[in-house]
């Protein structure tokens, strides 16, 4: 019963630090994209000042290290998706052998895990096309 406990409390500290990555690669890219935006609705004679091309290149750092935390965020969800099945594997055959019925919200719970994960991992991906195409645009 002991290891049972652990493992439950390693999916869900794993998940929580999955949300904690999720939410501070947000914040960067929500940032960055801000910055972005109110740079290219300023009028832009040609060129951009000194401060324009700064703040461009801090909002493409930014988007930079969103990504990597986007990309460590889908693989600490995968973790705790892997330790939270591993869990209800284990937690669904003591049910069948007391002949205790498995409520939904398990399932539900799965599900949620297996969103989560591609969720992050198509941030991280949008991100990158994104990051590839100014890259080609600046050549």
């Amino acid at each position: 019963m002991a290891s049972e406990t652990t493992t439950e409390s390693e999916w869900m500290t794993t998940y929580s630090r999955g949300v904690e990555m999720l939410k501070a690669a947000e914040s960067l890219r929500d940032n960055a994209k801000a910055t972005v935006d109110k740079i290219t609705a300023e009028d832009i004679s040609g060129k951009f000042s000194e401060a324009q091309a700064k703040a461009i290149a801090e909002s493409l750092t930014a988007m930079a290290t969103a990504q990597g935390l986007y990309m460590k965020a889908e693989t600490t969800f995968k973790d705790a998706r892997s330790a939270f099945k591993q869990e209800m594997k284990n937690l669904k055959k003591q049910a069948r052998a007391k002949s205790i019925d498995v409520p939904e919200s398990v399932e539900k719970m799965g599900n949620q895990l297996d969103d989560i994960v591609k969720h992050t991992g198509a941030q991280a991906k949008h991100i990158d096309r994104w990051l590839k195409s100014v890259e080609k645009a600046a050549r």
